[in-house]
């Protein structure tokens, strides 16, 4: 019997071995059995959560056509500056929108700021709240912070009398949402905070179809600054009211800053943020 001796060396972290093998005539070599030694590659390190604070503007519905003037596009300069428009828009109408100050026009995408990453997501009216859930979670695995636009309430209901309506705004916070905006109702609402994070119900027609009376008549911009992992650092609200051509202009009547502070405390008097006689909002 023919004995041989194999020697396995293995260099790096494992050292080096030595196995002493007997084999017979015609038997399969070791060096076939035994698979060869494959270095495992590092782990890749764990990605550092950025820091810093992002500044994150919204306004209510803008309307196919609808157009801002210079004097409000100032109110857009943030980070990110979203809407969710009632329907998608024409090549040209997106442009107008994008060079208006819009960073984000459908309600929908994602970007990043200073290494912070965002995502932006728009259900619509009747969403299904698990799948909802879902999509939320999924996409706060992939972002730092988590924006939902969402249909909530019929036209012209600017009560917030809880129901579907806030059960699905609070479910999307616990899935990860940092801030949650309604749309719908074309009139503004109250806002609140669930679990520090700040929803607003509704910030009425921002542009839209002029002639628009009443309640119809106000809206705003809403201005929040969000800590990189999504946590609340302060916020403003600005009212405004269209022109003759249904563009978004200061509002000089008050009405609108009155309505959110109203509304506010009335539908949401232990969650709502405070809102300030200028329109600086702070958690209680």
């Amino acid at each position: 019997m023919l004995f041989a001796l194999v020697l396995l060396l293995a260099t790096g972290l494992t050292g080096v071995h030595a196995v002493a093998v007997a084999t017979a005539p015609g038997s399969r070599p070791l060096w076939l059995a035994v698979p060869p030694f494959v270095p495992r590659p590092p782990a890749p390190p764990p990605r550092q959560r950025p820091s810093g604070l992002l500044s994150i503007v919204a306004t209510g519905d803008v309307t196919a056509g609808a157009t801002v003037p210079d004097g409000v596009r100032r109110l857009l300069r943030a980070d990110v500056a979203t809407a969710n428009p009632p329907y998608r828009r024409t090549p040209a109408a997106a442009a107008g929108l994008r060079a208006a100050g819009f960073t984000i026009i459908n309600g929908y995408g994602t970007t990043a700021v200073r290494g912070i990453r965002v995502e932006v997501l728009g259900f619509p009216a009747g969403a299904d709240p698990t799948a909802a859930r879902r999509a939320v979670t999924a996409a706060a695995k992939r972002a730092d912070v988590v924006v939902v636009h969402a249909r909530l309430g019929a036209p012209g209901r600017y009560r917030v009398a809880g129901g579907a309506e806030v059960r699905f705004a609070r479910a999307v916070v616990d899935a990860g949402a940092d801030l949650v905006l309604g749309h719908g109702p074309g009139v503004l609402r109250g806002m609140e905070f669930h679990r520090g994070r700040l929803i607003a119900y509704g910030l009425g027609t921002f542009a839209g179809p002029a002639g628009r009376t009443g309640r119809y008549a106000t809206a705003g911009v809403l201005r929040v600054t969000l800590r990189a992992d999504g946590g609340w650092a302060g916020g403003t609200f600005t009212a405004t009211r269209p022109d003759r051509a249904g563009r978004p202009v200061a509002d000089r009547t008050g009405a609108g800053l009155r309505h959110v502070r109203e509304l506010t405390a009335s539908d949401f008097p232990g969650t709502g943020p405070a809102v300030g006689a200028t329109g600086a909002l702070s958690a209680r």
